[in-house]
C-alpha cells in the first residue's frame, strides 16, 4: 500500500515536472474540467451580475465556457494565464477590481441616502405647504358654506314646476305620436301595395307619397301638415281595403260551402260565384259618391305651425326651469418674474429625479466597469505570459536556486562570481521569496499611499456630510410635531314678516338662507415630519474595508508579483533556464563593466588630486583637538567610507592602503574587486 501511494506521488510529480509537449491527453483531460469550473465561476461572478441583457449574458458565459475549458485542456499559455490571475489581484488591475467595488458601495450607501434625504426634505417642504393650504381652504370653505347651501336649497325648490312640466309633456306625448308617429303609415302603406299588386290595379301607394311629397323649400309646419295629410289618406284607403278584404272573404267562403254541397259537379257549378272582380266596385264607390281621399281640408289652414309652435312652447317650458348654480374663485392677477411656490417644486422634483437618473446609470456603469476591470486582470495575465516567453529582459530580475548552482559551479571553477551581489546590483536584483522591497517599489507605494490617503478624505467628507443630513432631518422629525386646532361657529337667520300670498312665496323661497355652520377640526404635521434614510453601517465599513484592503495589497503587490515568476517557471521550465543563464551573463558583463569603469574613475581622481581628506567641522576638530577625536570618530557622520561603493566601514573593517600618503580605505569585497590593488596611490 505504502509503495502504491509512493509510485502516485512520484507519478504525480512528474507530470506536473513535465515540459507542455508532454502528457498532453492527460493533462486535457484533467484541465478541461478545472477549465470550466473557472470559467463557470467567471460567468456567476461577473457576467450574471451586469447589466447586460440576460440572453446576451448567457450567449456570452457560455462562447466563454466552450472556449477557456478547451483552451485549459489543450494550451499551457492559457493554463498559466488563469494561475497568474491570482497574484495580479495584488497589483493595478486587482486594486482597480476592489476600488471599483468600493465606489459601488460608495454609491448604493452614502451618496444615495444622501439624494433620497433631499428628496424626502422636498417631499416634506411640499406636504407642509399642502397643509396650509388646506388650512386655507377650509376657512374658505366655512366661510363661503351658508350662502352655497342657501342657493342649493333654492335650486331645489323648482320641484313643483318639474312636475308639472313632466305630466304636460306626458299628456303631449299622445298627441305627438299620433301625429308624427310613422308606424302605422308603413303598415298601411304595405297593405295597400299588396292589394293592388294582387289585383293588378294603379297603385295607389305611389299617387299619395308623390301627393304629398315634401320639397325642400317646406318649412317644419308644412312637413309635419304633408306627413299626417298623408297618414288621413292610408287611413282612408285602409277602409276601402278593408272593404275589399271583407268582399273577397265572403265570397271565398260562398265558393266552398258551393263546394261542399254539390262535390260531384261543384267546380262547374260553383264558379258562377266565384267572380273576385265583384269586389273592384268598392274602388269606384268614392268615386260614385263624390269623394275621394284627401286629408288636407280636414285638418285646416296652419294646422302645422299651430302644433310646431305648441311643442316649442312645451319644450321651453320644461328646460327653463332649473337652476344652475355656478361660481369660480378669481385668482389674483400674477406677476411674471415671481416663481410659484408649485412651480418651485416641480423644479426641486425634477432636479432630483435627474440626479436619481444618474445614479442609476452610474451604478449601471460601476457594474459593467467591475466585470471589465476583471477582464483587465486576464489581459495583464496574457500580456505577462506573453512577454515571459519572447522577451528575456522581462522581469528578469530574481536570484534563483538556478542561478546560484550557476555561481556555485564557476566558484569551484575558480572563475568569477557574482554573489554576493554589490550594492548597485541589490537595487535591480532580489530574492523571489525575500522580505527586501526594492527603490522603485517603495516609491509605488509612497505615492499609492497618498493616493489613499486623499481617497479616504474624500470618502469620510461624503460619509460624514450624509450623517450631518440624517442628524439634522432626524432632529426635525422628533422636536418640529405640530398640532393645529381649528374651530369655529357661525349662525345666519332670515324673518319674513306678513301673511299675505307674497310673503309665503318669498318665506318659501328665503327659508333656505336660514343656516347654522360650526367648524371642529384637529390637524397636525405629522405625515409632512421628514423620514430621514439612515445609511447601514455595514456599507460604510465595506467601503472602508475594501479600501483598507486595497491599500494592503499595495503593500503585499512586491511580493504577491514576484510569484507570477514562479508559476510562469512551473509551467515553462526550459523556458526559465534560458532567462536564468542570460540573466547570469548578463550581469556578469554589468559587473565586469561597472569594476573597469571604478578602476578608471578613481585613477582620474587620484591624478586630479580629487580624493584629499574631506574638510568639515568634524574633520577641523578631530585635527584641531587631537584628545577628541576617538570621541568623535564614533559619530556616523566621522566613520571610514569604502572609496568604491561608499559604504560605511565598522571599526577595523575593511582594507586600507598601506601607502601612508594614500591611507584610502575599501570593504572586502570591492577590495577583492580591485584584485587588492589600490588604484588610488600615486
Amino acid at each position: 500500500m505504502g509503495q502504491s501511494v509512493t509510485k502516485l506521488k512520484y507519478s504525480i510529480i512528474k507530470v506536473l515536472k513535465s515540459d507542455p509537449s508532454e502528457y498532453r491527453w492527460l493533462k486535457a483531460i484533467v484541465g478541461f474540467p478545472i477549465g470550466l469550473f473557472i470559467s463557470l465561476a467567471f460567468y456567476v461572478v461577473i457576467l450574471s451580475q451586469s447589466s447586460l441583457p440576460v440572453l446576451i449574458q448567457q450567449y456570452l458565459g457560455a462562447i466563454f465556457c466552450i472556449l477557456y475549458s478547451f483552451g485549459y485542456a489543450f494550451s499551457a499559455q492559457v493554463r498559466c494565464m488563469a494561475w497568474l490571475v491570482v497574484p495580479n489581484l495584488f497589483g493595478r488591475g486587482g486594486r482597480s477590481f476592489i476600488h471599483t467595488i468600493a465606489v459601488m458601495y460608495l454609491v448604493q450607501g452614502p451618496i444615495n441616502s444622501i439624494v433620497l434625504n433631499g428628496k424626502i426634505v422636498v417631499s416634506s417642504f411640499r406636504c407642509a405647504s399642502e397643509l396650509i393650504r388646506n388650512h386655507s381652504v377650509s376657512r374658505f370653505e366655512f366661510s363661503r358654506k351658508p350662502l352655497e347651501t342657501a342657493l342649493f336649497e333654492l335650486k331645489k325648490s323648482d320641484s313643483k314646476l318639474t312636475k308639472l312640466s313632466n305630466k304636460m309633456k306626458q299628456s303631449f306625448s299622445k298627441i305627438e305620436d299620433e301625429i308624427e308617429g310613422q308606424a302605422e303609415v308603413r303598415s298601411m302603406k304595405e297593405e295597400t301595395e299588396a292589394i293592388d299588386n294582387n289585383q293588378r290595379n294603379e297603385p295607389r301607394a305611389d299617387m299619395i307619397e308623390n301627393k304629398r311629397k315634401i320639397e325642400t323649400e317646406d318649412t317644419d309646419a308644412d312637413t309635419i301638415e304633408k306627413r299626417y295629410a298623408k297618414k288621413g289618406d292610408y287611413r282612408c284607403q285602409s277602409i276601402f281595403n278593408s272593404g275589399i278584404s271583407n268582399c273577397k272573404q265572403a265570397i271565398d267562403n260562398i265558393y266552398n260551402k258551393c263546394i261542399d254541397k254539390v262535390k260531384v259537379i261543384g267546380p262547374i257549378v260553383c264558379q258562377i260565384v266565384a267572380f273576385n272582380f265583384v269586389c273592384n266596385v268598392f274602388k269606384l264607390v268614392p268615386n260614385l259618391i263624390g269623394h275621394t281621399c284627401d286629408s288636407m281640408p280636414v285638418l285646416g289652414t296652419g294646422f302645422g305651425e299651430v302644433y310646431v309652435q305648441e311643442k316649442a312652447m312645451l319644450d321651453s317650458f320644461g328646460s327653463n326651469d332649473q337652476l344652475n348654480f355656478q361660481y369660480k374663485v378669481i385668482d389674483p392677477e400674477r406677476r411674471v418674474n415671481i416663481t410659484t411656490l408649485k412651480e418651485l417644486q416641480k423644479s426641486i422634483m425634477h432636479t432630483f429625479k435627474k440626479r436619481q437618473v444618474w445614479i442609476n446609470f452610474f451604478q449601471d456603469m460601476l457594474m459593467n466597469i467591475l466585470g471589465f476591470t476583471f477582464l483587465l486582470i486576464l489581459v495583464h495575465s496574457y500580456s505577462y505570459t506573453k512577454n515571459y516567453l519572447v522577451d528575456l529582459d522581462f522581469d528578469n530580475i530574481y536570484i534563483t536556486a538556478y542561478f546560484r548552482r550557476i555561481d556555485l559551479r564557476r566558484a569551484l571553477a575558480g572563475k568569477m562570481t557574482l554573489l554576493p551581489l554589490r550594492k548597485f546590483e541589490e537595487n535591480t536584483l532580489v530574492t523571489p521569496l525575500s522580505c527586501r522591497i526594492l527603490k522603485g517599489e517603495r516609491k509605488k507605494i509612497i505615492s499609492g499611499t497618498l493616493m489613499l490617503i486623499v481617497r479616504y478624505v474624500v470618502i469620510l467628507n461624503i460619509v460624514m456630510f450624509d450623517w450631518i443630513i440624517y442628524t439634522v432631518l432626524n432632529i426635525i422629525k422628533n422636536q418640529s410635531r405640530i398640532d393645529y386646532h381649528q374651530k369655529g361657529f357661525q349662525k345666519i337667520e332670515v324673518a319674513i314678516l306678513g301673511s299675505g300670498f307674497m310673503s309665503d312665496i318669498v318665506r318659501t323661497m328665503l327659508n333656505s338662507f336660514t343656516q347654522k355652520h360650526t367648524i371642529d377640526e384637529i390637524t397636525t404635521n405629522f405625515l409632512c415630519l421628514p423620514k430621514p434614510v439612515k445609511t447601514d453601517k455595514r456599507i460604510i465599513y465595506q467601503t472602508l474595508a475594501f479600501y483598507i484592503a486595497v491599500w494592503f495589497l499595495m503593500l503585499s503587490e512586491s511580493f504577491a508579483l514576484r510569484l507570477r515568476r514562479l508559476i510562469a517557471a512551473f509551467f515553462f521550465r526550459r523556458r526559465e533556464k534560458s532567462r536564468i543563464l542570460y540573466l547570469y551573463n548578463s550581469t556578469l558583463k554589468k559587473r565586469r563593466g561597472y569594476i573597469n569603469y571604478m578602476k578608471e574613475y578613481v585613477r582620474s581622481l587620484a591624478k586630479q588630486k580629487r580624493l584629499a581628506e574631506k574638510h568639515g567641522l568634524l574633520n577641523a576638530l578631530t585635527r584641531t583637538f587631537p584628545r577628541l577625536g576617538s570621541c568623535l570618530k564614533r559619530l556616523p557622520g566621522m566613520k571610514p567610507v569604502c572609496l568604491i561603493c561608499a559604504d560605511k566601514l565598522k571599526n577595523g573593517a575593511g582594507e586600507q592602503c598601506t601607502n601612508k600618503e594614500c591611507m584610502s580605505r575599501y570593504c572586502s569585497v570591492c577590495w577583492g574587486d580591485m584584485e587588492y590593488r589600490c588604484y588610488a596611490c600615486p
